[in-house]
């Protein structure tokens, strides 16, 4: 019988407790169509982040990054993409999918799009990462003021 005890690195437990506290939080800031949130996605060290840019209730972008804080041996994701939706000014939905690479990457993707467009105010502009043919868990939200 092999009596070796597993050590775990206390910086690494740290993160994996902080990933899933955070897991249940989301982060976002009221916008005058400018702001940006933050959310824990699918992996314990997965975070997807959302930005608006804007001024009013005009959007005249929006931004979409997906992190996956796994060590660098971790496989390659391909197929990025994101999305984002929500209500207009004129009371229509929108909904786009952007960015779509064919490319892989080890660790982190931003796709971003312009818009120019009217959203309607107390909406929420809501964000969604995606990558090997999935969208992943974790939709941060920017609220038009």
């Amino acid at each position: 019988m092999n009596n070796r005890s597993l050590r775990v690195n206390p910086l690494f437990a740290g993160l994996i407790a902080l990933a899933a506290v955070l897991g249940s939080l989301s982060i976002s800031t009221a916008a005058h169509a400018d702001g940006s949130g933050i959310r824990v996605s699918h992996c314990g060290l997965c975070i997807t982040g959302g930005s608006v840019q804007g001024s009013g209730s005009r959007v005249t972008g929006i931004g979409v990054s997906h992190t996956h804080g796994e060590p660098i041996a971790a496989p390659a994701r391909c197929d990025n993409k994101a999305k984002a939706w929500g209500t207009l000014a004129n009371g229509s939905a929108f909904s786009r999918t952007f960015g779509q690479q064919q490319t892989c990457i080890l660790v982190a993707y931003r796709q971003s799009t312009s818009v120019n467009l009217d959203f309607r105010k107390g909406t929420n502009i809501s964000m969604q990462a995606g990558h090997d043919g999935a969208w992943a868990g974790g939709v941060p939200t920017v609220a038009i003021q």
